[in-house]
């Protein structure tokens, strides 16, 4: 038999800089699908953060993605996955996107990351161009660079 969780699927985004995440939330400007987004405490090198249930998510990663070439140097990190709240967020969603988070401080500074779930489903939806296979990523994902 399977306990069941107490969680929901989540959309989970990173944003992931050498410098570290503190001046990023405030740069991404209201007004967006960003405004929403529930942020955590800070790993050292990223901002993680939780989209709330029921958004739009193509035009929430549309928006991610603009808000965040707006600003150089970083790297976008989008995953969806059950999330849990136990007194602080944890479950799968966000162990995956830690883990992508890690992984894109090897990755050029100006890339997206793309989990292949929301990447598949993004595919279905609009038009996602200029992605590839992420090499070596701990969570299969697709990536794209941008300027």
């Amino acid at each position: 038999m399977i306990e069941p969780v107490l969680g929901i699927r989540r959309l989970c985004l990173a944003l992931v800089a050498e410098s570290g995440p503190g001046r990023l939330r405030g740069l991404l400007g209201p007004a967006t699908a960003m405004e929403r987004v529930l942020w955590l405490a800070d790993e050292p090198t990223a901002g993680i953060g939780i989209f709330p249930p029921g958004i739009d998510e193509p035009r929430a990663v549309s928006e991610a993605v603009d808000a965040v070439r707006r600003l150089p140097g970083l790297r976008l990190v989008l995953h969806e996955g059950i999330v849990t709240l136990d007194g602080e967020f944890q479950g799968p969603g966000i162990e995956d996107i830690r883990a992508l988070a890690a992984h894109a401080l090897t990755l050029p500074p100006n890339t997206v990351l793309l989990s292949s779930r929301v990447y598949t489903d993004l595919r279905r939806v609009s038009a996602a161009s200029g992605y590839a296979p992420a090499p070596a990523s701990p969570v299969p994902a697709y990536l794209a660079a941008f300027r």
